[in-house]
């Protein structure tokens, strides 16, 4: 009884008072703090972002007098400075965030290209980068060349581009076939060219409604193609994906 009397008594209490956000004022910038986006005042000398509870002038002196002490006499001129220069440090890092994420994007497009005309995977670093930077270099002019040359296009590079994207079709079909109600598989054996016997597995699932039809994997047999040695490329992948016989 005690114990749900508590329980009521806190489910009656009632509710805490919304805590106030302090705001920026622009004076604060003498002790060497500007605002960020989410009203938390900035250093601009270390760069470090204090809490809310901070935007107070006697916390913002004490950091400066604490921590910068050999410039805690600097005018307010000096501060703003120091906050071009934080700005302009800012900008460098989102631009050069934007580029790396180009230069991710158009490696992985390579890439794709690749492995869909099954090239070996030199020919990006040996012709297709050199070829796309001359090109470049007549029409746009050397500086667009030079860009390219932040792309990531190496041999080692180019084979773990594929294996992501492999990695990733395969864990969006295995999502598909766990969300179906049902599925079907069908198999073909057959022999590459080294005379190898390949398992080729094909999944139909459900949908959106409607019956879709994959290529689930393809395995090589290591022993006799008997149908024990089928099953057990079989039932191998679908224990390793988490997949249901069921």
């Amino acid at each position: 009884m005690d114990r749900f009397l508590v329980r009521t008594n806190k489910a009656t209490d009632p509710p805490p008072a919304v805590k106030k956000l302090r705001r920026y004022d622009e004076s604060y910038l003498q002790f060497g703090f500007t605002v960020t986006a989410d009203l938390r005042p900035q250093c601009v000398v270390c760069a470090e972002v204090l809490a809310n509870d901070s935007m107070k002038p006697c916390k913002l002196k004490r950091h400066l007098e604490t921590k910068h002490a050999a410039i805690k006499d600097k005018p307010a001129d000096y501060f703003k400075r120091k906050l071009d220069g934080l700005h302009q440090q800012q900008a460098s890092i989102s631009v050069h965030s934007t580029v790396s994420k180009q230069c991710l994007e158009a490696s992985y497009v390579v890439a794709k290209r690749i492995a869909k005309l099954g090239k070996p995977h030199t020919i990006a670093e040996t012709l297709v980068l050199p070829a796309v930077q001359d090109m470049c270099r007549i029409m746009l002019g050397d500086s667009a060349a030079a860009k390219l040359g932040a792309v990531p296009l190496s041999n080692d590079t180019v084979a773990r581009r594929i294996s992501d994207m492999s990695n990733d079709i395969r864990e969006q079909l295995v999502q598909f076939i766990n969300q179906s109600p049902y599925y079907a598989l069908q198999l073909d054996e057959s022999t590459d060219v080294a005379g190898q016997a390949q398992l080729l597995a094909y999944v139909r699932y459900l949908r959106d409604k409607a019956i879709e039809e994959d290529v689930l994997f393809c395995r090589p047999l290591k022993s006799h193609t008997t149908g024990e040695a089928v099953f057990d490329v079989i039932n191998g992948f679908v224990r390793e994906n988490g997949l249901a016989w069921d």
